[in-house]
């Protein structure tokens, strides 16, 4: 688990990372490849998030709490993030 978190940073460092809500809804338009959501988010967000992922044929994954997620890229309360490169 140590090693995706790590990733996370390594994609906002080249910036290859999205955050907010927001954000990464637009971003699932065409970029976003992977979407990360906190286990600890809002019901609410949690149904956005998944419907729009399941429209667009985007990849989900909840096993991080924000703080763990925050942690790792350097920002504080992040509850969504998508990573917008293959490679990473």
């Amino acid at each position: 688990m140590n090693k995706i978190l790590n990733y996370l940073g390594i994609a906002r460092r080249a910036g290859f990372l999205i955050s907010g809500t927001d954000a990464v809804i637009e971003s699932l338009k065409g970029k976003a490849k992977l979407v990360i959501l906190a286990s600890d988010a809002s019901d609410a967000t949690k149904d956005k998030i998944v419907r729009k992922c399941f429209f667009y044929h985007v990849s989900v994954i909840d096993c991080f709490t924000t703080e763990e997620m925050s942690d790792s890229v350097g920002q504080k309360n992040n509850k969504v993030l998508s990573i917008t490169d293959d490679g990473i």
